[in-house]
């Protein structure tokens, strides 16, 4: 069995000029190999969303499309969703939560993850530092699906510059300017490079956590 995730974000961002061309190569190499009898042995597993141009390489006379759903079509008791359950009761259990804060939190948390596991991952890392402060300030929130992802990212970004000190905000200016300077995300190597930030050999501090956790991720 071969698996190829993402089918639709190879070929760069949305495909752009520099990856349309491979992109395109890739799919007419795809095709080809289902349809050669030889390589029939092999199970080809591609997950991707619907686009009308993947669609249109693999149509259901020569694939079987499988629907995994997502966002408002999630419901609870879909797997996604039991998934998710265990996967944040997990976390929340190994950061010590009150147990029946947790319950409540699955109750909160898991419909709005709506399937979507980079929604449970991202508040998984929020609440690593303060489980039941932070999880105070999700419940503020609301939103599921796609729009509760963009809503969590600013609830943790405006979450973490509420404790800045005025040294920690020139540093994450510095961390904004170079990462829209060099349009990627930065690691620890690259952070302690800028002068304005200072990170201590042996410790992560909050601002390495704020940056790495919160900022990179808006830029990716």
């Amino acid at each position: 069995m071969i698996v190829i995730d993402a089918l639709d974000e190879c070929g760069g961002l949305r495909h752009d000029a520099f990856g349309e061309e491979d992109f395109q190569s890739l799919l007419h190499t795809l095709k080809r190999w289902i349809q050669v009898d030889h390589l029939k042995r092999f199970k080809l597993v591609i997950t991707s969303r619907p686009e009308d141009h993947i669609n249109q390489t693999f149509p259901k006379s020569i694939s079987i499309h499988i629907v995994i759903p997502s966002g408002s079509d999630v419901k609870l008791g879909d797997s996604a969703s039991e998934d998710i359950c265990a996967f944040l009761k997990s976390c929340l259990e190994n950061m010590g939560m009150n147990g029946a804060l947790i319950k409540k939190a699955l109750d909160y948390l898991v419909p709005r993850a709506a399937g979507i596991f980079i929604w449970a991952m991202t508040v998984a890392n929020f609440l690593k530092l303060d489980p039941e402060g932070r999880f105070a300030i999700l419940e503020k929130g609301n939103g599921k699906g796609l729009k509760g992802l963009h809503s969590l990212y600013s609830t943790i970004v405006k979450a973490s510059f509420d404790v800045l000190e005025k040294e920690e905000i020139e540093a994450v200016a510095s961390v904004m300017g170079a990462m829209i300077f060099s349009k990627q995300p930065l690691d620890d190597n690259a952070l302690i490079m800028l002068p304005q930030v200072k990170i201590p050999d042996s410790d992560v501090n909050r601002l390495g956590l704020i940056v790495t956790s919160s900022f990179s991720m808006t830029f990716i």
